[in-house]
């Protein structure tokens, strides 16, 4: 993947984060600035690149905007750290503004979890990239507007073992659901080679209701104009370090997991619960001696007893519109399976090593 870059924000940038789209800049389609918005940036453009914001690690607080925290920055282990300093210090900080193009899963489903809980709304800026990771802080808002760039891909688990990639599919399934995210959305997540990045079009995003504004984002919006002075020298800085303008390519998986919709494995069971979700289906199968395939069923009509099936194997396949089943594969293994004769592909196939 080839993520835009730049060595310095210009006047006319800066006023495209706040306004929507009209005067070309490579890369995004960008507004006419009001005069006296692109004389005071052009002034500011001119100045010493040093920020009038108070900063802890990737965060960003502006006087001019004190209810916005900008986080600018790749994901890493002390970023959830900073982000409790950040909220400590500034306890009337209502949204945060996301410019990153991700970083490290665990760290990023701690920090999602952490902005979920205290009830805070997320924002990408327009001309700015919310990729990988930082999709989870943004839609772990409560309320939540993309203006900017939304980009997911599959969890990448490098050199980790087996059961560590298995366990972080399992805490992003979770998590997500907790968060209120379309299924297409995960759909997507799990169906982009970690090698590539997709992309929402805003057509996308409103289609599938990611956009949730409320009283705090409409604020944040009119203000990040007045706060982007402060902010201007901290996102140049991020985007002349050339940090996360790459991503590594993913090797060949050796075991992977593939989901199969509308798709019964019938028999083989070595154990029946009752699972909220798919994320949680998958976890106890983690967890199960012999698991090697599971069943989900998904009809809204039963509401008590087992609807997640453990197995042992596939064993016999059938039509039904209300499962979703999932097998591990080895390296060669087809990801296809047979039912009623017929050649099924896998809906997705997640890698896990």
């Amino acid at each position: 993947m080839t993520l835009p870059t730049s060595a310095s924000l210009t006047a006319v940038e800066y006023s495209a984060f706040s306004t929507g789209s009209t005067t070309a800049v490579p890369g995004r389609g960008l507004c006419e600035k009001t005069l006296a918005l692109s004389v005071a940036l052009v002034i500011a453009s001119l100045a010493p690149l040093a920020s009038a914001a108070e900063t802890f690690g990737v965060f960003s607080i502006s006087e001019q905007a004190p209810k916005i925290a900008l986080m600018v920055g790749d994901i890493s282990s002390q970023t959830p750290l900073d982000f409790r300093r950040m909220i400590n210090a500034n306890p009337q900080v209502e949204v945060i503004a996301l410019w990153s193009d991700g970083g490290a899963v665990n760290p990023a489903l701690l920090l999602a979890d952490d902005i979920h809980a205290r009830g805070l709304s997320t924002f990408i800026p327009n001309g700015a990239q919310c990729y990988s990771a930082c999709a989870f802080l943004f839609l772990a808002g409560e309320g939540r507007v993309a203006t900017g760039e939304l980009g997911v891909h599959q969890f990448y688990g490098g050199e980790e073992s087996l059961a560590t990639a298995q366990y972080a599919v399992s805490d992003i399934l979770e998590i997500l659901g907790q968060f209120d995210v379309p299924q297409s959305v995960i759909t997507q997540m799990l169906r982009t080679p970690s090698s590539t990045m997709y992309v929402f079009s805003a057509s996308e995003i409103d289609e599938l209701g990611l956009n949730r504004s409320n009283k705090p984002l409409a604020v944040a919006q009119e203000q990040w104009s007045i706060a982007l002075p402060d902010f201007g020298p901290i996102i140049t800085a991020y985007r002349s370090s050339g940090s996360g303008n790459t991503t590594a390519t993913s090797p060949q998986p050796g075991i992977s997991f593939a989901l199969y919709e509308g798709v019964d494995f019938y028999g083989s069971d070595v154990a029946q619960i009752r699972a909220s979700d798919l994320g949680q289906c998958f976890a106890a199968c983690l967890e199960t001696n012999q698991c090697m395939a599971i069943t989900l069923n998904t009809d809204p009509r039963f509401e008590t007893g087992p609807n997640c099936f453990l197995k042992s194997s596939v064993g016999r396949t059938e039509f039904y519109e209300r499962a979703i089943s999932g097998q591990f594969l080895f390296q060669g293994q087809s990801t296809g399976v047979l039912v009623d004769g017929q050649y099924v592909p896998a809906a997705t196939v997640v890698p896990l090593d």
